[in-house]
């Protein structure tokens, strides 16, 4: 389904729950994530899709991350949030989908559907609702709608032209459709990451060097050096050169994957920095003031 994103929130009184956007968090028995506790609001915060991002945003209640407070959180794997003194929510998962809906213009060019409401009229394409737009297009959620002038809201699909030159096409989810961490905290401070002939330290401000060695890192090198998305299965071969089966090299992959975005997680710093695409692409997602320097 378009656009079906969603988390799985965790809480000692809880245990793990499933929320989607839309979906409340407090202690109210109708909240999505019921916490039956004082402490916390009868509608403590609101779960959101706002740029292609999941985030949990203060209602009547406060979050903090890392002793910050703050208004809203994207979430990422790992990621511990407090809602009020000795109650943490731990974020055990985010899924986003592998394709999305995008509006191809006249001049070809697609905007991809993240989230934001948009009009769009004589003008084009615009992030927010103008009144006297032709078009209107929102997200409930599950997926996106949009109304036609005065007419009633309806599902919007792939394949329809909203106006003249206007198509809605799907397209798989990749780099710069997805969310990045960017919390209101010490959790977006910038990245430098060094690379040695063997390890790799990730440098933030505030925090302890994370390091990396091994094939861990000489993935991280390679996929620095390349510089662009590649086929999981051409850094694999280079990683494990000596595996000729097929099914031996995807499981050595899928483990290190797996540990690689477990440690990372640990150490807080944000899982999707190896990002796979959904199509079998892999690349090192740096952010606008990341650094990354080889000094092998």
């Amino acid at each position: 389904m378009t656009h079906a994103s969603y988390a799985s929130l965790g809480h000692p009184l809880t245990g793990s729950v499933l929320v989607r956007p839309g979906d409340l968090v407090g202690r109210l028995r109708t909240a999505a994530m019921c916490i039956p506790h004082p402490s916390i609001s009868e509608a403590h915060a609101y779960l959101s899709l706002r740029d292609g991002a999941l985030k949990l945003l203060a209602l009547r209640g406060g979050l903090a991350v890392e002793g910050v407070l703050v208004r809203e959180v994207t979430l990422t794997a790992g990621l511990r949030i407090a809602l009020a003194h000795d109650h943490f929510v731990t974020v055990d998962a985010v899924t986003h989908p592998e394709r999305l809906l995008a509006l191809r213009g006249p001049d070809g060019e697609r905007e991809v559907l993240t989230g934001r409401a948009m009009s769009l009229g004589p003008e084009g394409l615009v992030p927010r609702i103008v009144a006297e737009a032709d078009v209107h297009l929102w997200t409930d959620g599950g997926g996106w709608m949009f109304r036609d002038g005065d007419g009633m809201p309806r599902p919007l699909e792939s394949g329809e032209e909203l106006r003249p030159g206007w198509v809605v096409v799907e397209v798989a989810a990749s780099a710069g459709m997805v969310p990045e961490t960017a919390l209101a905290g010490r959790l977006d401070a910038p990245l430098h990451l060094e690379c040695f002939f063997d390890a790799v330290h990730v440098h933030r401000a505030g925090r302890e060097v994370l390091t990396v060695s091994g094939v861990t890192a000489r993935l991280v090198a390679h996929l620095a050096e390349v510089g662009q998305p590649v086929h999981w299965s051409g850094i694999a071969a280079l990683l494990w050169r000596d595996e000729r089966d097929p099914d031996r090299l995807r499981k050595k992959w899928d483990i290190l994957l797996l540990r690689f975005r477990r440690r990372l997680a640990e150490a807080h710093v944000r899982t999707n920095l190896v990002h796979s695409d959904g199509t079998g692409n892999i690349h090192l997602l740096l952010g606008p003031f990341d650094r990354f320097v080889d000094l092998s």
